[in-house]
This record gives structure tokens, C-alpha cells and sequence, in this order.
């Protein structure tokens, strides 16, 4: 069996087939494996190392795992490569060689065109997926994380080196959509812009249907959240 990509689908699909004596083979486009689960989850919502236990145990099952590696179809020799290598990791018509695409929760619903051709280059330089700046927020939290004495110009260089352009400080921030995802947004948010030196920024949120009941998000980021809320509460 040949998985592609290594969110909870491809986890349970290796866990499934390694348990039946399956081998198992996994390809991972990013440098974690975990998917959604490493990249979109906010830190101070799931422990990560959560996900590293999981793996260890697929690990001594069998699974084969690669990170780094993202695959392509070839339609005219009917095969999957690497890309950036070229190596061949299954063919379509190989009986021995299983494909299983766990792809796609990470890719980002894009906005109307029409929506992209008013906004101009606001659309290339301004408007952010969301799973973009989760991914980043993320990989910034696993860093700040490894070390507590950072100095103040080594946190900065950090924020810069992970967000970018995203850095959301001293800017209004619209969050278009009320779902899950836009919630992990809007806490990372709340937790980023709610510093003594951020006053200036704002948080605008854009949702069809009924207005979302506000709440304030205490914590300073990116500590675990102290709001006094079910949902915190939450293993």
C-alpha cells in the first residue's frame, strides 16, 4: 500500500493495513507528518506530541515513512513520481502497488474569481489562506516552544523568518468565514495581537448567517488559553 500524504485518513489507513500485515509505504509533502492535524490544529489547542507517539507506533508496526516528498501523476507512463527527483514510487497498472490519495483537506478553497479580479493585488500580496498562516503560526510555536530565553531581536527575527507578510501586527485583519477553521484563526489572532505593543491592530470576522456572540480570548500567545470556556476544558 502506498499512501499519499499522512493526516488522520492516511494514519488510519497505515494503522489499518499494517495491523492486517500490509506493508505500508507514506509519502509526506511537508517536513512533519500529521497533515491538518500537525499544520492546521493551533498549538495551544493539541499537544503535537500526541502526533509523534502515533507515528512511533506506526513506526514499529512497519510503516515506511517519507517527508519532504511530494508526489505527481504521470498520465502517459501511468505512474507516480517524486517531484523534484523524478523517481518512481507506483505504477497504476502494477497488481502489487495499492494508491491510496489522502490529499486535499490542506488545500484551500479558493475565493470567487470575480472576487480576485476587484480585489486586484490585494489578492496576491494581501489575501491569506487560512491553512497558510496556521501552518506558519504553527511552525513559529514549535520554535518558541524549543527555547525560553530567546532575547527580544531573536523573537522578532523568528516572527519575521515564519510569518512574513502575515505578520498580522499594527493591521486590520478580516477573517472571511465563521467555521472551525476560522475560529483557530481568530484564536491564534487573539492570542498574537493581544500585546501591550499590538493595540493598534483590529479583527473584523465575515460570516453568512447569524452574528457570532463575542467573546474575549484572554491568554497572551502562545500560551495554553485560560478563557473559562467548555471548549478549553476539552482533552
Amino acid at each position: 500500500l502506498i499512501i499519499i500524504g499522512s493526516g488522520p485518513a492516511g494514519m488510519q489507513l497505515a494503522y489499518r493495513a499494517l495491523k492486517d500485515g500490509i506493508s505500508v509505504r507514506m509519502y509526506e509533502r511537508s517536513s512533519h507528518p500529521g497533515g491538518l492535524l500537525i499544520d492546521g490544529i493551533p498549538a495551544h489547542k493539541f499537544d503535537k506530541k500526541y502526533i509523534q507517539t502515533d507515528f512511533a507506533a506506526l513506526h514499529d508496526m512497519g510503516l515506511k515513512l517519507w517527508t519532504e516528498r511530494e508526489i505527481a501523476f504521470d498520465a502517459n507512463q501511468g505512474a507516480f513520481y517524486e517531484l523534484n527527483s523524478g523517481e518512481i514510487i507506483a505504477h497504476r497498472d502494477c497488481p502489487q502497488h495499492y494508491i491510496a490519495l489522502c490529499t486535499g483537506a490542506g488545500k484551500p478553497q479558493e475565493l470567487d474569481p470575480a472576487v480576485l479580479e476587484q480585489a486586484g493585488d490585494l489578492s496576491s500580496s494581501r489575501i491569506v489562506h487560512a491553512i497558510q498562516f496556521l501552518k506558519a503560526a504553527n511552525e513559529l510555536a514549535r520554535a518558541l516552544q524549543a527555547r525560553v530565553d530567546y532575547t527580544n531581536a531573536e523573537r522578532e527575527a523568528l516572527i519575521q523568518s515564519y510569518l512574513g507578510t502575515m505578520d498580522p501586527r499594527n493591521k486590520k485583519i478580516v477573517v472571511i468565514g465563521g467555521g472551525d477553521t476560522a475560529q483557530d484563526i481568530i484564536r491564534w489572532l487573539c492570542r498574537y495581537l493581544n500585546q501591550e505593543d499590538n493595540v493598534l491592530s483590529q479583527l473584523e470576522v465575515l460570516v453568512r448567517g447569524p452574528a457570532i456572540h463575542h467573546r474575549e480570548i484572554w491568554d497572551g500567545y502562545p500560551a495554553p488559553s485560560l478563557a473559562p470556556t467548555t471548549e478549553n476544558k476539552m482533552k
